[in-house]
């Protein structure tokens, strides 16, 4: 007889789902579905209580999540000893963090970001919202001008895909007519809010990356201390003709950014972005790859503490010039090839 222990909620992220208690006589199967295909089988044996542990499911779901357009699915579990079976289901998303509450409840009422409440932004910083839908929902934006007058709430996009996480591009300069003119707006999709402020002043260089968050949901960080920028050469040379040549140049460009002054929730949002694996810069409207090398974060307990952290990053592909265009600084002269034609 199979008689599963643990209660499983109907919704978890990845980094939610518990390790699963089965009790049963000798020796169960577990098979982990998605629709109709098979994920994972394996065979357990019971301890001598009669008790077998699945662990470290969610990483297995998350590995999956990963390829799946919308970063959620429906997935069953099977147990079975031979003569009696159980099954249990779930909808997973993927979500790298632990959260606090249940994930039923963050979806309902956040967006799908550690950030929670504001954001500073810029007329020309992309901005994207990411929410996991269980119902049909309006998306409001409500505009608050700089001489103080309020306009809206009115509705900006009616999302009906149900059980998905669906992308919403709120940049001012696409939802908004005139972004010079507004000193922050608020978006709201049910219970999910976003208060964005706008800084008005002039563009000073600040790079903008572009980051994959622990939920999978792109988003976007400007850091608004000093960046610096270094780079390095690797030139590739040789002798032709007893003369020594440059025929191909390695151009690696590294990049040393401070966060700016955080406030608490501002500097857990910031540690989502340095343990990211998809960043770009965004150059005009390209997105170019790039890696963050190392990041210092340093917290205390002190009440007056300042939240600045330091990091590096670098193009994730080195610009190389001269690559096959050796013309007559060739490696080898004619009596290469006579040699062996």
């Amino acid at each position: 007889m199979i008689q599963i222990v643990t209660i499983l909620d109907s919704l978890y992220f990845t980094s939610m789902i518990p390790d699963i208690e089965v009790n049963c006589y000798d020796s169960l199967t577990f098979t982990l579905n998605k629709g109709a295909d098979v994920i994972l089988t394996e065979k357990y044996w019971a301890n001598n209580k009669g008790r077998v542990w699945i662990r470290d499911l969610g990483k297995v779901i998350a590995s999956d999540l990963g390829e799946i357009p919308g970063l959620s699915a429906a997935y069953t579990l099977n147990f079975t000893d031979g003569n009696t079976s159980a099954t249990k289901s779930f909808r997973a998303i993927l979500g790298e963090k632990r959260i606090d509450t249940t994930t039923s409840n963050f979806t309902t009422n956040n967006f799908l970001t550690l950030l929670s409440g504001w954001k500073l932004t810029h007329t020309w910083q992309i901005e994207i919202l990411s929410l996991y839908t269980t119902a049909a929902v309006d998306v409001t934006l409500e505009t608050i001008a700089k001489e103080g007058t309020r306009v809206g709430p009115t509705v900006i996009r009616n999302i009906a895909d149900i059980n998905q996480i669906v992308e919403i591009d709120v940049s001012p300069e696409r939802i908004l007519a005139s972004p010079e003119l507004i000193s922050r707006y608020i978006i709201k999709a049910g219970n999910r809010m976003m208060i964005y402020y706008l800084d008005s002043d002039e563009r000073n260089e600040e790079p903008e990356l572009i980051f994959r968050n622990s939920f999978g949901c792109r988003e976007s960080f400007v850091p608004k201390g000093l960046v610096e920028r270094q780079n390095e050469y690797e030139n590739t040379t040789g002798y032709i003709r007893d003369m020594l040549f440059r025929f191909r140049t390695k151009e690696i460009k590294k990049f040393e950014a401070n966060t700016g002054i955080l406030s608490e929730n501002h500097g857990q949002w910031a540690e989502d972005l340095f343990v990211s694996n998809e960043v770009f810069l965004k150059i005009l409207s390209d997105l170019v790859p790039v890696t963050i090398t190392d990041a210092t974060v340093v917290r205390s307990n002190a009440p007056d503490e300042l939240i600045s952290f330091d990091f590096k990053y670098q193009l994730s592909r080195p610009n190389l010039y001269g690559a096959g265009k050796i013309d007559i600084k060739r490696i080898f002269d004619d009596t290469f090839d006579y040699t062996f034609h």
